[in-house]
């Protein structure tokens, strides 16, 4: 069972190592970020305005597991962003048991849809999402045809 915690300060070295090759970083993160990874950019993206970061763990153990992100981008529409999950936690199953533990906050901020980005490629990724009901819209745009964009809708 995952819980989430809001991100803080001593988590950020955990989540800076799991990302050892720029390649690793691309799939977290996106062309938005420069590898490595380091302090500075987070904290840079963490002062963004509707961002709230969250950090997964799995008790009795308060070890950080894995990393998600929601990123308010409308009034009743929300961006599930750069989820990760350490390397020794991949492979599990967890990632879907990740995005499903972010939905309920999504709903709080009064969301009806949720949406996240995931390269075509990352088949693990797409999988997980598609099992917590997500649906492929499409390609972001003609430029970008291996980025998909996902989208899911919150149901009362």
């Amino acid at each position: 069972m995952l819980e989430l915690r809001t991100f803080r300060p001593e988590d950020v070295e955990a989540l800076i190592s799991w990302f050892p090759t720029e390649a690793s970083l691309q799939d977290f993160a996106g062309p938005g970020i420069e590898w490595p990874l380091d302090r500075a950019q987070l904290d840079d993206r963490l002062r963004t305005s509707g961002l709230q970061a969250w950090t997964a763990f799995q008790p009795p153990s308060a070890e950080p597991i894995g990393h998600v992100e929601l990123l308010q981008t409308e009034p009743h529409q929300a961006r599930i962003d750069r989820v990760a999950l350490s390397p020794a936690h991949r492979g599990r199953g967890l990632a879907a048991d990740l995005v499903s533990a972010v939905l309920p906050l999504a709903r709080d901020l009064d969301c009806h849809t949720v949406d996240l980005l995931v390269f075509a490629g990352n088949t693990p990724a797409v999988r997980a999402y598609l099992s917590v009901g997500f649906a492929d819209v499409g390609a972001i745009s003609p430029e970008y045809p291996s980025v998909r964009r996902m989208e899911l809708t919150l149901l009362e």
